[in-house]
């Protein structure tokens, strides 16, 4: 998957959000803080990284979003989109047990990450019309 083709996911994953938060939530006054990385891992290990990571993920309230997605071109790699109030709540998760214990049990089968874009929704939005560099 090309780094273009995730971004657009993430932005009409927001899109779909924030059309949601109008319709049915008060109006949001600050953006959401968004998250792409790239994930490394063994790819014998690769579906039960992203289930144990998505499961963490779960347990969390503060989390709108959270989608761990193996790449269809690369046996070792998974996409992992998240969507959060914002950057406190992002941090604050990464203190919880729930995810101190993904962490624990994934990372012997993970070979490196990369944070692909972190930032608001609108920046997401500028991103993806953006052409790859």
């Amino acid at each position: 998957m090309r780094r273009r083709d995730a971004i657009a996911m993430l932005a009409v994953q927001i899109a779909g959000m924030q059309s949601l938060a109008a319709t049915t939530f008060t109006a949001r006054k600050s953006a959401m803080f968004v998250l792409l990385n790239k994930i490394l891992c063994e790819s014998e290990a690769r579906q039960s990284v992203a289930e144990t990571m998505t499961r963490a993920a779960r347990s969390l309230s503060d989390c709108l979003f959270y989608c761990a997605v193996p790449d269809s071109g690369d046996a070792e790699a998974i996409w992992v989109f998240e969507i959060w109030p914002d950057e406190a709540a992002h941090a604050a998760s990464l203190q919880s047990p729930e995810v101190g214990a993904a962490i624990q049990q994934a990372r012997p089968s993970i070979k490196g990450a990369e944070r692909v874009f972190a930032g608001s929704d609108a920046m997401v939005a500028r991103a993806a019309i953006k052409p790859d560099t």
